[in-house]
């Protein structure tokens, strides 16, 4: 009889400390689902936990003429590039230079094997454009003697590029050309489209803004670079409303802060497509020139940007050369998620690739359209994972005061009974 009431104690017991763990366990885990909520955007600056990323789809139209002896106009002219090695080259070499956030991939490819038509209808043949580059008095210009430019809205319509963009195939065209064809380095199409580094093509059907950027296969890389950043510096002005040398007004005014230009200051920041931190020159990215700068503030923005935290570089900085200054320039250029404290997106990328968004009115508690992910960097619905993480909140805040109330009750018993046994014991 003794022993059968010592086993039942034991038992009580262990069942009491199953309970009374389960009961800890249950309380543990409530901060940790209320802290895996959506990591939600507000006016004030907020970080998400995964920095976002992007991955853009292309269509790429290639002007390649072919001429009478069969070959295209690539494999005619010594050093000419292949559009499609360079698209290749462009892609990964972004791709490396943001350590994986920018993702472009060709999605269409169109091939045109004959000259640009510009805007009055004239267009080269095979005899006047090798005039042309022999000698540039040759070239055809408009009545204010500036080379004529492609007609866009006419390109554009014939291939029907606005019904890829509308229905979300394609996010931007990239077009390949050579000299004197008549493009702009970047400019938009599409309803609510402003400058970037061209004007606005009217009369197409692109519901939105729509990137085009115009490459020359004569060049590379680096002048592909170039454009990049001349799109990002027009995209910018549009975001913050202008820009100009000698003042810090704004971010972006900051950002691009050259010494030379700025004399007023007498330091820099990060400079600008023409202009490194030490240029005294447009193009000048050689020069062992020390000069003051804080671009490297950037690289933590908007968190903690002091401008009077600056160091002291020359060229030797970004390795003296034309793309490895775009290369240092994008990398500093703001990539963190979220709000910053001036009300713009903390990441300046996602105005320069989703152009639309710098319509976007950010009022405080809005959501931005990222896609959020939890403390362990995985992808979630929103809306959904708030519901279920409150109803497992719930859910275990009942079990912990089931469980804390039952493993009470039977530790209660077992102290008891425990009580009960040393009285009548011999």
């Amino acid at each position: 009889m003794v022993q059968n009431t010592r086993f039942n104690n034991a038992i009580t017991f262990v069942f009491a400390l199953i309970f009374l763990v389960s009961a800890g366990f249950a309380i543990g885990s409530i901060p940790k689902l209320w802290k895996q909520r959506l990591t939600k955007v507000e006016g004030t600056y907020t970080l998400l936990a995964k920095d976002p990323t992007y991955n853009k789809n292309v269509y790429i139209l290639i002007y390649n003429p072919v001429l009478n002896n069969g070959k295209k106009l690539t494999e005619n002219q010594n050093g000419w590039k292949n559009p499609d090695t360079l698209a290749a080259q462009y892609i990964d070499w972004l791709k490396e230079t943001t350590n994986d956030k920018v993702n472009f991939t060709i999605v269409m490819r169109n091939e045109i094997s004959s000259f640009t038509t510009f805007a009055d209808g004239r267009k080269y043949d095979e005899t006047t454009y090798l005039a042309c580059l022999n000698d540039t008095s040759k070239c055809m210009k408009d009545s204010r003697g500036d080379w004529m430019m492609m007609d866009y809205p006419n390109t554009l319509n014939s291939i029907g590029v606005c019904n890829y963009f509308n229905s979300g195939a394609i996010d931007e065209i990239w077009m390949f050309g050579a000299p004197y064809m008549g493009f702009w380095e970047a400019n938009q199409a599409g309803t609510n489209s402003y400058f970037t580094n061209g004007p606005v093509v009217s009369g197409t059907s692109c519901n939105k803004p729509m990137t085009i950027m115009g490459f020359s296969y004569e060049r590379g890389v680096p002048e592909m670079g170039e454009d990049l950043i001349h799109r990002a510096e027009g995209t910018m002005r549009k975001v913050y409303g202008s820009l100009g040398e000698n003042r810090m007004d704004n971010n972006w005014d900051k950002f691009r802060l050259n010494a030379y230009e700025s004399p007023k200051f007498g330091f820099s920041g990060c400079g600008w497509a023409h202009y490194a931190p030490n240029s005294t020159k447009e193009y000048q990215w050689d020069s062992t020139l020390s000069t003051s700068t804080y671009c490297d503030e950037f690289q933590n923005y908007p968190e903690d940007l002091d401008t009077a935290k600056r160091k002291t570089v020359n060229c030797s900085e970004w390795g003296c050369t034309a793309l490895g200054y775009f290369e240092w320039w994008l990398q500093h250029l703001p990539s963190k998620g979220g709000i910053a404290p001036d009300g713009k997106y903390a990441d300046w990328w996602k105005y320069v690739l989703e152009p639309n968004s710098v319509y976007d009115t950010l009022k405080e508690n809005s959501t931005i359209s990222i896609t959020p992910v939890t403390d362990n960097n995985k992808p979630i619905n929103s809306e959904n994972a708030n519901i279920k993480n409150i109803a497992l909140s719930i859910m275990f805040f009942a079990l912990f005061v089931i469980s804390l109330g039952v493993g009470l009750l039977l530790m209660i018993r077992f102290v008891k009974a425990q009580s009960k046994n040393e009285q009548i014991s011999p």
